[in-house]
């Protein structure tokens, strides 16, 4: 299976489980042969969820089939914070 073929997999994957139309970006890679990584991007580019599973193609799609149904992806959310110091005299 190629890295493509996983990556729509692993989109269906997640639209039927959690009902919604996915519009994050789902990105396989192959570290080595037997090293596969997902990059699956949220609602922030900058802040990934990756999954690193070392085995076969087939293994990879099962661990990350079972992180995604355990981690609850539906309710995930980003903050930025910012500090402001003006006017503060210490």
């Amino acid at each position: 299976m190629t890295t493509t073929e996983a990556s729509s997999e692993i989109k269906k994957f997640i639209e039927q489980t959690y009902e919604v139309e996915f519009k994050g970006k789902v990105e396989v890679v192959n570290l080595d042969e037997d090293t596969h990584v997902l990059r699956l991007i949220l609602n922030s580019f900058y802040v990934p969820l990756n999954i690193t599973v070392q085995g076969t193609m087939e293994e990879f799609l099962e661990n990350v089939k079972d992180q995604i149904k355990k981690r609850r992806l539906n309710l995930v959310e980003y903050y930025s914070g910012y500090k402001n110091e003006s006017g503060r005299n210490n």
